[in-house]
């Protein structure tokens, strides 16, 4: 269904981290380190997007976004409100490994 693109949907990872450990505004800039500014990926159900839980992460998201296309960059990422969550069928998880594919894993590092 979410494949047909009717849904509304997008296809998304839930992250769930310590604040004592790395900040909301540290994942919010690997975020967006992790994407070429100009890429669209086909489907709506893989566009770019941050789920925000609250008005200090909206505020924080809106004002990386803000940062970018200040800087000059084309930023399609959409911010919006968190709602449910659905976990995808157990053949989604770990997907690219069970391909062959490798792990996913983060194109940078938190310092």
């Amino acid at each position: 269904m979410v494949c047909g693109k009717e849904t509304g949907h997008a296809e998304v990872v839930l992250v769930e981290f310590d604040p004592n450990i790395v900040s909301y505004a540290q994942l919010v800039e690997l975020f967006f380190g992790m994407h070429e500014p100009d890429y669209w990926y086909a489907g709506s159900q893989y566009r770019s997007a941050i789920f925000t839980f609250g008005e200090a992460q909206r505020s924080v998201a809106e004002r990386a976004k803000s940062d970018r296309i200040a800087g000059g960059e084309i930023v399609k990422t959409e911010i919006t409100p968190a709602s449910t969550f659905w976990m995808a069928e157990d053949y989604h998880q770990q997907y690219m490994e069970k391909r062959g594919l490798g792990r996913a894993s983060a194109c940078g590092r938190l310092t």
